[in-house]
């Protein structure tokens, strides 16, 4: 694993156990942990590139309020999948409503 999936899957993990995130000193506690509502903690594994590659390429109103607040949470800590959603929403729209004449030349 590398780059943003690395960090994303070292996040999951260290909050759902308790641990610090890999971005804060040992000794200061994760703001996730210290929302949480209940004694234990949440345990959700990080989603896989397919799975978020997934989501992106499907309709946003096909998604499951589940799947969209953890889109959100995905691409809240990845600009640049981001950037890429727009583009591939964008894109979308050019060719399931037929504006082609939107294209660069």
């Amino acid at each position: 694993m590398s780059g943003w999936w690395a960090y994303l899957a070292a996040t999951f993990s260290s909050t759902s156990q308790g641990g610090p995130r890999p971005d804060r000193p040992a000794g200061q506690p994760s703001r996730v942990c210290t929302k949480s509502l209940s004694a234990d903690p949440v345990t959700a594994p990080p989603p896989s590139p397919r799975t978020v590659a997934g989501w992106i390429l499907r309709h946003p109103e096909s998604l499951s309020e589940g799947e969209q607040l953890r889109m959100k949470a995905v691409l809240a800590h990845c600009p640049e999948l981001e950037a890429l959603t727009r583009h591939v929403r964008s894109f979308a729209q050019v060719l399931t409503e037929r504006h082609g004449q939107r294209l660069p030349e």
